[in-house]
């Protein structure tokens, strides 16, 4: 395989792990302006069979939340996971994790979003569906290899202890009770003893 061939392959190895990493997730806006202190624009209708315009082509099993935005205050009001019709103070931002998507026995999804401004002027009101799992999981991170450990140090020979010249055992040479040089010595000292002797009865 030339190395052309091998770099294409992985660019698309590179592309396809980028792909499966995008999370699919669905934006949408409504504008219009209120007149008479009290518009609606209907978003679901209440049927549900128009789901597709708030969440797009996103399964309703996959959206955890769907966050609500405008420049000015405005009211929501949908009907609930809980079995109530629901419709929270206004404000300018709502990020609701409650919205019926699925007909539920004979309650269906309906939702419409409302402006009481009375000053006809055209605020969008935007929204973004937050799909589950849109935060990437972190990479494991790979475990350090054990450190070798360090080779025992071979422990030092033992020292062989010095001669103590005091303690050394006597040789026949300094022992005046045994060798040769011992005897002599005796035999000399008798044999003076003898001559004296001799020559003292002479004298007499």
């Amino acid at each position: 395989m030339s190395i052309k061939r091998i770099l294409a392959a992985a660019a698309a190895s590179v592309v396809a792990v980028s792909a499966m990493a995008v999370v699919a997730s669905a934006d949408g806006s409504v504008t219009f302006s209120d007149a008479s202190w009290w518009t609606e624009n209907i978003i679901i209708n209440e049927d549900g069979s128009n789901v597709d315009a708030l969440i797009g082509d996103v399964d309703p099993a996959d959206v955890e939340s769907i966050t609500f935005t405008c420049d000015t205050e405005f009211v929501i009001g949908y009907n609930s996971t809980n079995g109530d019709w629901a419709q929270p103070d206004t404000a300018k931002e709502f990020t609701l994790d409650d919205i019926l998507l699925v007909t539920d026995g004979e309650r269906a999804p309906h939702l419409k979003v409302c402006l009481s401004k009375g000053d006809s002027v055209e605020y969008t009101i935007n929204w973004t569906v937050n799909v589950k799992g849109g935060d990437a999981a972190p990479a494991d991170e790979t475990p350090a290899a054990d450190e070798t450990p360090a080779a025992d140090e071979t422990p030092a020979a033992d020292e062989t202890p010095a001669a103590d010249e005091n303690n050394a055992p006597a040789t026949p040479a300094n022992n005046v009770d045994t060798g040769v040089e011992g005897v002599a010595a005796v035999l000399g000292v008798a044999a003076v003893a003898a001559g004296a002797m001799i020559v003292a009865k002479k004298r007499k």
